[in-house]
């Protein structure tokens, strides 16, 4: 199974040693959302940016990494955390987000 913030919103572990009912536990905690839709980050403590790095030239772009990071910046707040899940160099979240 390809994992999508989708299969995830429904509980569905892509994880072998996390169960589908340890996901929904979390969920209905109202402590996690996976969500696409940047305005859901809003009021959260923590963020994670999870989006794809081709190579060009073998080098990263980062092209979606810097679009992900300024259409997520408006809509968290001061001392949230954001992590970066995304296959770059070291300190390319703090150079860039």
């Amino acid at each position: 199974m390809e994992p999508t913030y989708e299969s995830l919103k429904k509980a569905d572990s892509f994880v072998d040693n996390i169960s589908d009912v340890q996901i929904k536990h979390v969920i209905d905690s109202g402590n996690y959302r996976a969500s696409s839709d940047y305005s859901d980050a809003a009021g959260f403590d923590f963020a994670i940016i999870t989006v794809p790095t081709p190579l060009e030239e073998s080098m990263p772009d980062l092209g979606f990494i810097e679009a992900a990071g300024a259409d997520l910046a408006p809509h968290i707040s001061p001392g949230a955390t954001v992590v970066l899940e995304s296959t770059t160099y070291p300190g390319t979240t703090e150079e860039n987000c």
